[in-house]
């Protein structure tokens, strides 16, 4: 399988970096994975995040730079249109997002699922007026998705499979 990864990046310079060598980590350990494509979509980084994501010498890192701030769904369309791989996962850059949880995502994927959605347990660095909305928005969605989740157990993460 081919393997794609869509990441939006903005002043990310202290991130990226460990971000993109965990994945690359996780993705050489899973043998059905026979390519893997980053694609870092830098939204007009006012840091060197940019140049920090140009100077990654391996072919299977790529990039691109929004002309001017455009907001994170900005950068990760972006990413998606550019992905070649039979599945593509969305993350952040920003450390928030395990990496750990791509097998459980892959394996919930290759059982089936169109689109796999993790979803925070704890949200690290985020302020009561953040985290307590976003708690609600969750709840409501399942609830009024009908979800199934009872067999979901992916921690600290906030990023899908497509």
């Amino acid at each position: 399988m081919k393997l794609s990864f869509a990441i939006p990046a903005f002043n990310e310079r202290d991130n990226i970096g460990e971000t993109i060598h965990e994945i690359l980590a996780i993705t050489g350990g899973i043998d059905y994975i026979k390519e893997t494509q980053i694609i870092v979509v830098d939204d007009h980084s006012s840091d060197d995040t940019f140049e920090i994501i140009k100077n990654e010498k391996d072919p299977r890192i790529e990039y691109l730079r929004l002309s001017r701030r455009s907001g994170s769904h900005t950068a990760l369309r972006a990413g998606i249109f550019e992905s070649r791989g039979d599945a593509v996962i969305c993350m952040s850059a920003d450390g928030q997002d395990n990496p750990a949880c791509i097998k459980e995502m892959l394996a919930k994927w290759r059982e089936g699922s169109k689109v796999v959605w993790a979803l925070r347990r704890k949200r690290e660095k985020e302020p009561w007026y953040v985290s307590k909305p976003a708690g609600i928005f969750y709840k409501l969605l399942f609830l009024l998705g009908n979800a199934e989740r009872s067999h979901v157990d992916l921690s600290r993460a906030d990023f899908y499979l497509l």
